[in-house]
């Protein structure tokens, strides 16, 4: 009996061990799709250094929805208060597809160089709507920057920090798990 007991008290620590095992290693992954502030101020400050480097000063920086407008708000005061204006996307689903439109019509003259700020860019559709939008409005340059890109977006940004397949990344902003990204909402509403 005591043969029993001793073999089944480490066949339980074995499974006890195991479990704690694939429980630290899911949070690990959980974690790492997560990105932090830190890693945040860090690309900020790459960037800036690229768009220096690139020998590009943009007049006016635009935020592109709520991740575009925290990149683009750093990315000013970065580069020394440049001026900044945010603006918003709508998602339509008639079906079975998404379409993009412009939240509402900016009417800015005067605009030499632009640069089109997005937190992440998965399809690259948004980015081409908005630059085709400020050339209709008489941009002399353009350029698109984004936080994070995916591998293959159909239209590439001139600058980004991370790239990545992973559409689950929760960045700083992202507060909670109840924080609500429109672009992912399907045609059913889910």
């Amino acid at each position: 009996m005591d043969s029993l007991s001793l073999i089944l008290t480490i066949i339980g620590g074995i499974v006890s061990i195991g479990t704690i095992v694939l429980w630290i290693n899911q949070r690990r992954r959980k974690l790492k799709e997560k990105i932090s502030w830190k890693v945040v101020e860090k690309g900020v400050l790459e960037l800036k250094e690229n768009l220096i480097q690139d020998n590009y000063y943009p007049s006016v920086i635009v935020g592109i929805g709520r991740g575009g407008a925290v990149i683009s708000s750093l990315l000013s005061g970065t580069l020394g208060n440049v001026p900044i204006i945010v603006i918003d996307r709508i998602y339509k689903w008639e079906n079975h597809m998404r379409s993009d439109g412009i939240s509402e019509e900016i009417k800015i003259t005067n605009i030499d160089k632009v640069l089109l700020v997005a937190g992440e860019l998965h399809s690259g559709n948004t980015a081409k709507k908005y630059t085709e939008y400020f050339e209709q409005m008489g941009a002399k340059e353009i350029r698109m920057l984004s936080f994070m890109k995916e591998p293959f977006p159909t239209f590439k940004p001139d600058f980004y920090f991370i790239e990545s397949d992973k559409s689950s990344l929760r960045f700083p902003w992202m507060i909670t798990k109840d924080y609500k990204r429109d672009s992912k909402i399907d045609y059913n509403g889910k």
